[in-house]
C-alpha cells in the first residue's frame, strides 16, 4: 500500500483590497490636573525648610516629626545596635553612642532642615539647631561616617581629622 499523499494547499492572490476596518480606541482620559496639582503641591511642601519643635531620633539615625522623616544629608544611616572595635580590641556600642548623642543633642529643641534631595518616603536634609550643623558635629567626634560622593568640604574636613585624632569609629 501507498501512503496517502495530502495536497498541498493553493494559493491565490485576490485583486480585491479588503475592508476598511474602523477600531474603537477607548478614549484616553485626560490629565488629572487636580492629581497633578497635588504632586506638584506635596513635593514643593517635601523640598521647603522643614521646621521640627519636638524631633524623635529613629534607630538608623533618621529624625520624624509631624508625619516626615529627614536623613541628615552627608553622612551613613547608621544602626544603634551596631558595635566596633578599638585599636586595643575592645568592643564598644558606636551605633548606641551616635543614636544617644544626637537624641540628646536634639531633644526639646527646634531643628530647622533644609531639605537636599528627595527619598522615597523622606528627604536627606541638612539640619541646624541654631548655627550647628548636626551632621557635621556627628562626623566630627567620629560618630558618623559620610556617605559616598558628598564633596561638602566642611564635612570632608571633619571626617578627615576625626580620622586622623582616631576619634570614635576610627580608633581602630
Amino acid at each position: 500500500r501507498q501512503p496517502a499523499t495530502t495536497a498541498a494547499p493553493k494559493a491565490s492572490i485576490s485583486q480585491q483590497k479588503p475592508a476598511q476596518r474602523s477600531f474603537d480606541f477607548p478614549e484616553i482620559p485626560a490629565p488629572d490636573e487636580t492629581r497633578a496639582a497635588e504632586v506638584e503641591a506635596l513635593l514643593a511642601k517635601r523640598m521647603a525648610r522643614i521646621t521640627i519643635e519636638e524631633p524623635n531620633v529613629q534607630t538608623d539615625g533618621s529624625i520624624s516629626a509631624n508625619g516626615q522623616s529627614v536623613h541628615l544629608y552627608g553622612i551613613k544611616p547608621f544602626n544603634s545596635k551596631q558595635l566596633c572595635k578599638r585599636a586595643s580590641g575592645e568592643p564598644w556600642a558606636c551605633g548606641l553612642h551616635a543614636y544617644a548623642m544626637l537624641r540628646n543633642t536634639i531633644a526639646k529643641k527646634t531643628i530647622v532642615c533644609d531639605p537636599k534631595t528627595l527619598l522615597p518616603n523622606a528627604v536627606t536634609a541638612t539640619c541646624r539647631i541654631g548655627s550647628t550643623d548636626i551632621a557635621l558635629m556627628l562626623v566630627s567626634d567620629g560618630l558618623a561616617e559620610l556617605a559616598n560622593n558628598i564633596d561638602d568640604t566642611d564635612l570632608m574636613n571633619a571626617q578627615a581629622s576625626a580620622k586622623i585624632l582616631k576619634l570614635g569609629i576610627w580608633d581602630r
